[in-house]
């Protein structure tokens, strides 16, 4: 309900400085996070999700990280298909999939609470930064491996 909270005052704030258009979106995405809690309605007690973001060149780091954030008690969604694997790409699958992959990526951005970004040694990708800007328009919480 906090979400909706801080939603109603960037609303407030849009009004005061009558900007219509961030109005008219805020008010967008707010009416679909009332139906997002309507419809899904989780324990009060439920741990923190996290969505791992990164190349799937480094499954190393994924799986590393998969393993510290669930000890740590947090819900993790990660990668269900390495593009990069050699028999098991998504890439291998044709474009169309991949391009599959990558909106469902986001869709788990949106379920996530925070996001953490496997940068192995400072690489960031073209498919990496568009989740880290869609990341940011959701104004989640974006942490560095790196």
């Amino acid at each position: 309900m906090r979400i909706v909270n801080e939603m109603q005052m960037k609303i407030d704030a849009a009004a005061s400085q009558k900007q219509e258009d961030t109005i008219k979106q805020l008010q967008a995405e707010l009416a679909d996070l009332k139906v997002l809690f309507e419809t899904r309605s989780l324990p009060a007690n439920t741990p923190p999700v996290i969505c791992l973001c990164g190349s799937t060149r480094f499954m190393d780091a994924f799986f590393e990280a998969g393993w510290k954030f669930t000890l740590e008690g947090r819900i993790v969604l990660s990668i269900g298909v390495c593009k990069h694997a050699e028999h098991h790409g998504g890439e291998a699958l044709g474009q169309e999939v991949a391009n599959r992959l990558d909106e469902l990526h986001l869709r788990k951005i949106d379920l996530a609470d925070s996001v953490y970004v496997l940068n192995v040694n400072g690489y960031i990708g073209k498919s990496t930064r568009k989740e880290i800007e869609y990341a940011k328009s959701k104004n989640k919480p974006i942490e560095y491996l790196e």
